[in-house]
Order: structure tokens, then sequence, then C-alpha cells
């Protein structure tokens, strides 16, 4: 992707030792990047946002003329997000000291400590210093994640809890950036945990019948509505080996056309 940005005009003074200067292309506010020995050393691209010039970097033509034609679409809508130059880990430095979580709670003070040091015992180590927050990429974290699964790396073999609990602070962190407008994207969505290596003899242990029964006797009863409501909706292998029961008279048979058996002769009034 593009690299540094700044806002100088293209034929701004270079220095007195840099022999560096850009050279106009046959498109307009591109320019190739020309270095002392007159070798290309890749392209910028030039645009106006509100009063003030930009201009960023490129490593090809193409991808210039790409970048040009996307800043001036995105500005023409005031959709133009400029990029920020912080970067990753100091954002994970900064978000965590403020951040007040998104519930009706807060955010407790426990949570933030471990969240703190979450972030030092793993993004610190592994993000480098230099990475800027608009360069953190799904693949990235994707890579994180998968040295936190390396037992070489760690030196351990790391659970999966850990594991998710070291991308927790970050999908945190890089939801906040977006709504504050530092990244148009979250690269945290989508991203996927290693699946749980299942050992063998494992195996999925539900309710029998009587123990559900018993769990939604017990719960209040503002809740046993949905409980049931969840009991009749699991998966017939998860319902144990409960008959169905039979069908009641009434409504649902004169729906089909069948009437429900009328009563006999009560005792009291047996002949």
């Amino acid at each position: 992707m593009s690299g540094s940005q700044d806002t100088t005009a293209p034929a701004a003074d270079q220095g007195c030792g840099d022999k560096r200067r850009l050279v106009k292309t046959k498109t307009p506010g591109v320019f190739k990047r020309i270095d002392g020995k007159g070798r290309t050393i890749g392209y910028a691209c030039v645009y106006r946002s509100g009063a003030r010039q930009r201009k960023r970097h490129a490593r090809t033509y193409g991808e210039a003329k790409r970048i040009k034609h996307e800043s001036e679409t995105d500005r023409d809508r005031g959709e133009l997000q400029e990029r920020s130059a912080i970067t990753f880990r100091r954002y994970l430095d900064e978000w965590v000291c403020r951040y007040r979580g998104q519930g009706r709670r807060g955010f407790r003070e426990s949570t933030r400590e471990e969240y703190r040091r979450l972030i030092g015992a793993y993004a610190h180590r592994y993000f480098p210093a230099r990475l800027k927050l608009v360069d953190v990429t799904t693949y990235t974290l994707a890579r994180f994640v998968d040295w936190l699964a390396d037992e070489e790396a760690q030196g351990k073999s790391l659970g999966d809890r850990t594991i998710a609990n070291a991308t927790i602070p970050l999908r945190a962190a890089l939801a906040t950036a977006k709504r504050e407008g530092l990244i148009r994207h979250n690269p945290a969505q989508g991203l996927a945990l290693p699946p749980r290596q299942q050992l063998d003899g494992d195996e999925i242990k539900v309710f029998t019948p009587e123990q559900l029964a018993s769990v939604i006797g017990l719960a209040p009863e503002r809740h046993r509505l949905l409980l049931e409501l969840l009991a009749a909706t699991r998966p017939a292998d998860q319902r144990g080996d409960r008959p169905a029961a039979p069908a009641r008279a009434g409504r649902g048979t004169r729906a089909r056309g069948l009437r429900p058996p009328r009563p006999g002769p009560r005792p009291d009034r047996a002949a």
C-alpha cells in the first residue's frame, strides 16, 4: 500500500544535499520520484483536500493513479479520511488508559489492568514498534494469532482461552479506532481463532429430560419461558430418549376433522 504522507508541494525545496526530484508523468497530479543518480525510486500523487495540498507516495505508477483517484473520489463524497501517523502499539497504550467500556456497568479497573497486562505480554512482544495503526490488517492479526498458538515461540502451549483473551483488547481497541475515525474498517472483524483440537474420548454431554426439567424449575419465573423455548428447539440428538407425548384431543384434532372422545358417565350418575 502507500507509504508516508506529507503536505509539501511537488516542487518544494528538497534541501542542499538532497538531489531527489519529482518528474511529471502523463497523468496530471502523478509524479515519478527520481534519486540523485537518475534512478526511479517510486511515485507520488498530489491532490487537494480543503485548502491544503496533500501528497502520498506509492511504489508503482498504477498504485499512484489509484490512490489519487480514490482520494479525490472520497474527498468529493465528503468521506476522505487522512491517514493517522500514530503507531499501533502507542495507540494500544493510550487506548487502555482512557477506555470506558460500552455496557451499562462501565469498565472496571481490574479489567483495565488485565487488558494492560495482556497488551504488554503479547501485543508489545509481537507487533513492531514502527507499525502504524492504519497499516494493521486482518492478515496481520491472523499472523499474531498463529504466533500465539506456536508452542516454540511461546515456550509452552497456550490454552484456547488464553489465546482468545490475548485478542480481546486488540478487538476492542480497533473497534474504538473505527468509531473515532482513525481507521475506515476494523481489521479484527472476522478474525478467526485456531480450532480446538478435540481429545480422544471427548464427548458432548447434554442434560437428560429430568435434569433439564429440574434446571427450569429452579430458574426465576421471568426466565422460565425462555428456557422452555430453548429446550424445545434443541436438536433431536440432544433431547434424550424421551418418547413423544401423545396428541391431546382438542383444537388440534378438530382442525384435522376429528372429534375428541365423549367422556363417559359420571359414577354418581350411573344407572
